[in-house]
Formats: structure tokens, sequence, C-alpha cells
């Protein structure tokens, strides 16, 4: 199966710090940093919780979320990456 975010490394399909300052704009939200923007935004999309329109449309533009606010692929990987921990499973 082919992949918008093909080969083994797995850095291809995080997200990496550039491409949230690429979308960053000039949001502001305040001691919250750019990562756990990005991080508690995916787990509350994927909770069914609502989130500000902003850090909604960074999730868009990362291609993270759909416009229906589900996760993406590239969305699930990044929720898990960011919250698995020491765990292998």
């Amino acid at each position: 199966m082919s992949s918008k975010w093909s080969g083994s490394n797995t850095k291809d399909k995080t997200v990496t710090a550039d491409e949230i300052s690429s979308v960053w704009g000039n949001s502001d939200f305040g001691s919250t940093s750019k990562e756990d923007v990005v991080k508690f935004g995916l787990l509350k999309c994927a909770a069914g919780y609502y989130q500000g329109h902003t850090s909604r449309c960074i999730l868009e533009e990362l291609k993270l979320i759909t416009k229906k606010y589900t996760l993406t692929r590239r969305g699930r990987f990044c929720l898990y990456e960011y919250f698995k921990g020491d765990s292998n499973l």
C-alpha cells in the first residue's frame, strides 16, 4: 500500500516543529507550547470534545484532522506517538 508518508523512518510521519511554525501565524495560547496545542487538540478531536477555532484550523492545516472533525491517518499516528510514553505496545 502506497503512503503519502512513505519510508520506514517514523520522523517522516510525525509533525515537526517547523511544520507547526509554518501554520502557526500570529496565534497566541499564552504559556502553552505549540506542541501541546497540537497534542491536546488531537486528543480532544479523538475524544469528541470541542476545541477552539484557531487550534482546529492549525490541525486542519497540518492535515491531522479533516473538515468533518475526524483524525486523519497521520493524525492518529501522531496522537499515538505523543501519548504512548515508553510503551512498546
